[in-house]
């Protein structure tokens, strides 16, 4: 699609990012092929990213294809916010969507998909993704940070 990535919050250091990161942009809606799950590593720390879509245009939805990784503690984010924005600066959050347990997902790595409904005409497009909190006793990594790992995003 004609967006483009504008911000992304918290900036990855020079040691949390991977070169072979354009694995996760790759047009593929829950691709089986990715050979990375570690490109931007940011355990516990929740995320903006902001897209600018060129030109004011009406869109649809946003949908977005979240890793989970029980045993490597990479869970959806516990609340997912899309916000709108003519300007770029003054944002409307158009969308709220809770997850109300992030941590029961099926044993082993799968993709969770999420299709949030955003009708209006705007600019700039703001995700943000609530990290869930530390892993549960249950998981292998208890009390350890847990991380999110966004595989797409599509703004329609």
């Amino acid at each position: 699609n004609n967006a483009r990535l504008v911000k992304l919050i918290p900036q990855p250091y020079k040691q949390n990012f991977r070169k072979d990161c354009s694995l996760l942009f790759d047009g593929y809606i829950m691709n089986q092929r990715i050979q990375s799950t570690e490109c931007v590593n940011m355990a516990g720390k929740d995320i903006e990213i902001i897209f600018s879509l060129k030109k004011v245009q009406r869109i649809n939805e946003v949908y977005i294809d979240l890793l989970t990784d029980n045993k490597r503690c990479v869970f959806p984010p516990s609340r997912i916010t899309v916000s709108i924005s003519l300007n770029g600066t003054k944002y409307r959050n158009q969308q709220v969507f809770t997850i109300t347990d992030p941590f029961s997902v099926p044993e082993g790595r799968s993709h969770s998909l999420y299709r949030i409904k955003i009708p209006g005409k705007t600019l700039y497009v703001k995700i943000n993704l609530t990290n869930p909190g530390p892993c549960s006793e249950n998981s292998s990594k208890p009390k350890e940070d847990s991380r999110i790992i966004v595989d797409e995003i599509g703004v329609l």
